[in-house]
């Protein structure tokens, strides 16, 4: 039973849900993926 909760929390956590005002798993990845391609970008187009 207390695996069948951990395995809900994980998974709402994982949809969107957010506990205490943070931010949902999904958003995070997202911005952690929208701030290395930023990085990547602006290397890309650095003068070598």
């Amino acid at each position: 039973m207390t695996e069948y909760l951990v395995g809900m929390v994980v998974v709402m956590m994982m949809v969107g849900v957010s506990f205490s005002g943070e931010s949902s798993v999904i958003d995070l990845f997202l911005s952690s993926v929208e701030t290395g391609f930023n990085r990547l970008s602006s290397f890309l187009s650095l003068p070598l």
